[in-house]
């Protein structure tokens, strides 16, 4: 798989002058595989992708770009995903992340 892929895999949303990444727990991993309709397009394990997601956080950060990790529970965003009528893919992952990130009072 090309690292071009994976990279259009990350989730990412803009909230304000930040960013939002989805940001997912060891454990959490294979229910995303599992679930993905754009699952060839994901990383084949967490290590993998928590090397790429560290990159891409610090990447934002030296473009001044505040990133906020947002944990997710992938049965929780995929059901939002179908509560919406949205695919849970990379576009209904990221939706979700900017709604997450909407209701959250940040700092």
């Amino acid at each position: 798989m090309a690292k071009r892929a994976k990279k259009k895999s990350q989730v990412q949303a803009q909230v304000g002058t930040g960013t939002g990444v989805a940001w997912y727990a060891s454990d959490q991993w294979p229910r995303l595989l599992e679930l993905s309709e754009d699952r060839n397009l994901l990383h084949e394990t967490h290590a993998q992708w928590l090397v790429d997601a560290e990159k891409l956080v610090s990447q934002l950060a030296s473009q001044g770009v505040v990133a906020r990790r947002v944990p997710v529970d992938v049965d929780a965003m995929c059901d939002w995903c179908r509560a919406q009528n949205l695919p849970f893919n990379s576009a209904g992952r990221s939706k979700f992340v900017t709604w997450w990130l909407n209701r959250k009072p940040w700092e």
